[in-house]
């Protein structure tokens, strides 16, 4: 009788056990469906904000150098003509500027 008692206990137990390590499965397959998914909406969502900042900052940088470039190529100019108008003596104070050169 013991013994009876003690494999209809034993054959619960593992019935038991069988049915609890059923359920977990079957609900973290729908778990991991579903962490599946929100996995993949934020990848999605981390590459679409990647991707704005890069462009940001790709269009903020090319302006910069934009700017520089037509800075630097303004001084340039500037100069040059300065130097030019120098050399010629076209820094007059009355309007007879003579364009011929100065130092010949």
């Amino acid at each position: 009788m013991e013994r009876a008692s003690s494999l209809k206990i034993l054959r619960l137990s593992q019935h038991a056990v069988s049915q609890a390590s059923a359920r977990p499965a079957v609900w973290s397959k729908t778990e991991n469906i579903g962490g599946v998914a929100a996995a993949a909406a934020a990848a999605v969502v981390v590459v679409v904000v990647v991707v704005v900042v890069v462009i940001v900052l790709v269009v903020v940088v090319v302006v910069v150098v934009v700017v520089v470039v037509v800075a630097v190529v303004v001084v340039v100019v500037v100069h040059i003509v300065a130097v030019v108008m120098l050399f010629f003596n076209c820094f007059c104070d009355d309007d007879s500027c003579n364009y011929s050169l100065h130092y010949f």
